[in-house]
């Protein structure tokens, strides 16, 4: 079963650089996607698409990075999906 993790980031502040990975069991170049959802709406928005990288011991990872300085206050949910509806993770 194909599957993302999220790593902890922690509280942010707006303005921080934002550093979003995990890790996946799936392949090397696998494209995947992060969307961010505002919590006032709800709407997704997409932030940017990376590929899958080798990690160590046989884990691959994935990893984004984001300045939030364009963020507008207030609670923000993240989602990283390969587009397919089995494989995402928030």
């Amino acid at each position: 079963i194909p599957y993302l993790t999220f790593d902890p980031i922690g509280q942010k502040s707006i303005g921080d650089l934002l550093v979003f990975s995990g890790t996946t069991n799936l392949t090397e170049k696998t494209a995947v996607y992060l969307y961010r959802a505002s919590g006032s709406t709800g709407e997704q928005k997409l932030v940017s698409n990376r590929e899958v990288f080798a990690g160590s011991d046989g884990v691959n990872r994935w990893r984004f990075v984001s300045d939030s300085s364009a963020f507008d206050p207030g609670t923000y949910s993240m989602t990283v999906t390969t587009g397919k509806k089995d494989v995402t993770k928030s």
